[in-house]
């Protein structure tokens, strides 16, 4: 018997194809079934960090000791890299602060800065900062523990 054309065999899992010429098969063209799905490729770089926000400034206008002022509230892991304050008076102006953190305001909270006196009334003076990093959830407040002199002022600014 001599035939001519093709004949496509199909089931569910794969497909031939045969192309007959006469009585010879002259190419066989097989599929066999689609294989299992690749492991999921691995997530690009992650992105270099935002660069820090502007100073958090807070200004006082005639401290008084034991006024305590919220700065704050940590949405992520926070470091202070610096706290500067200056100090606008007259008669030796001074006036002592500590900042302090917490999940509860109305608790003493983490003693984030070493208490200081500010008395430069020019260029500011850095506080020593301490027990960083702040942890995400929580409150950052300045706390006046004493003023001297004629204070019209004090200013501190943080920088996270």
């Amino acid at each position: 018997m001599t035939c001519c054309g093709s004949v496509t065999v199909t089931n569910s899992n794969c497909s031939v194809v045969l192309q007959l010429t006469s009585t010879r098969v002259v190419d066989v063209i097989a599929e066999g079934p689609i294989g299992p799905t690749g492991a999921v490729g691995s997530t690009g770089a992650t992105g270099a960090p935002g660069a820090a926000g502007p100073p958090k400034s807070l200004t006082i206008a005639l401290p008084v000791t034991g006024d305590e002022f919220t700065l704050f509230n940590t949405q992520v892991t926070t470091t202070i890299t610096s706290v500067v304050g200056v100090v606008r008076g007259t008669s030796s102006p001074s006036v002592t602060l500590e900042f302090r953190y917490g999940p509860d305001r109305t608790a003493t909270g983490t003693l984030a800065t070493v208490s200081t006196a500010i008395t430069n009334t020019t260029t500011g003076q850095l506080l020593t900062v301490q027990n960083m990093p702040i942890p995400v959830d929580q409150f950052f407040w300045v706390k006046i523990t004493a003023v001297s002199g004629t204070v019209a002022e004090v200013n501190v600014s943080v920088k996270v």
